[in-house]
């Protein structure tokens, strides 16, 4: 039972792909330095990705329950989720919380999640602020392949199909209108994953802005979830159609860890796309991109571009 309401819920929902692994580490490693300034880091959902609140709201046809154990309904773990979390507000002297989860980006999308998600929330604070980044679609899909290719997937790139309809995951517009619908206009901030967007052309600086009073924050923190080399992804590819082939005696396990040497050893710039193909990709987006810079003006007098 809740006896008490945070001022403050704030919402970090991604998107992914936007530097969410660099900010989560950023978070937790600062957690006691947010606590001091009233602003409680999530523990309770996940240590440093709050993954539990995507699995809490998603609908089974999402999958996300392949992540519970064996012998874990999903109903005993919803009402888990609540009692930690409700109990985590409680054991607080804070004003405010931090959660973060790019699953809130990817697969929260329906009425029936945001309703969970409501009623999850109402209980746990008065108002909630929505954080999301966003990033050119083309430089996105890229970055979304790479993190396939690091867990097995082994066929080449190529843009998603736009045709049939913009997915969902790429529709920032789609996306920023949810979220607007779920905590009302003005309480998303949206922000620009691109240097010449973000504070001091720095990812972590620019996140601890959209915050009131955080000092004494260490910003020394290694990038982390770096992108691929050109030499990396041609490994990580042959390496995961070896494994597919079922011709070596190597384990899954250490097919694992071998991804995460080669994914370790070849960091760099991924260019695996023609500049025509990237260009039409980004092409499709830009009615709704454009649609959603013009309602954030609309909405919180801030401009908000591409670069």
């Amino acid at each position: 039972m809740v006896t008490k309401k945070l001022d403050t819920l704030y919402l970090h929902i991604g998107c992914e792909k936007t530097g969410t692994t660099s900010i989560q580490h950023f978070t937790y490693e600062n957690r006691d330095a947010f606590e001091k300034s009233g602003i409680r880091v999530c523990q309770s959902l996940g240590k440093k990705n709050n993954t539990k609140i995507g699995i809490y709201a998603a609908n089974e046809d999402k999958g996300l329950t392949q992540f519970l154990g064996p012998d874990t309904s999903l109903q005993d773990f919803r009402d888990d989720v609540q009692s930690a979390l409700y109990n985590e507000v409680q054991d607080t002297d804070c004003s405010a919380m931090l959660i973060s989860c790019e699953w809130l980006h990817s697969q929260i999308s329906t009425t029936e999640e945001f309703e969970r998600l409501r009623t999850l929330f109402e209980c746990v604070a008065s108002n909630i602020q929505v954080i999301m980044y966003i990033r050119p679609q083309h430089k996105m899909a890229i970055s979304h392949y790479a993190t396939a290719l690091k867990a097995g997937y082994s066929a080449p790139f190529t843009f998603p199909n736009t045709k049939a309809g913009l997915p969902y995951y790429y529709n920032f517009e789609a996306v920023y209108q949810n979220w607007c619908d779920f905590v009302g206009s003005g309480n998303v901030t949206v922000r620009v994953f691109q240097p010449a967007m973000l504070k001091e052309g720095d990812l972590l600086q620019d996140f601890a802005s959209l915050f009131p009073t955080t000092e004494n924050l260490n910003f020394e923190m290694s990038v982390e979830n770096q992108s691929l080399s050109i030499q990396g992804v041609n490994l990580l590819r042959a390496l995961n159609y070896w494994q597919r082939s079922g011709d070596s005696e190597l384990t899954a396990k250490e097919f694992r860890k071998l991804r995460q040497e080669v994914a370790d050893s070849f960091k760099g710039r991924l260019d695996i796309a023609s500049e025509e193909s990237a260009e039409a990709f980004l092409d499709a987006f830009a009615t709704v991109n454009e649609a959603l810079f013009q309602q954030y003006f609309e909405d919180t007098g801030d401009k908000i571009q591409f670069v």
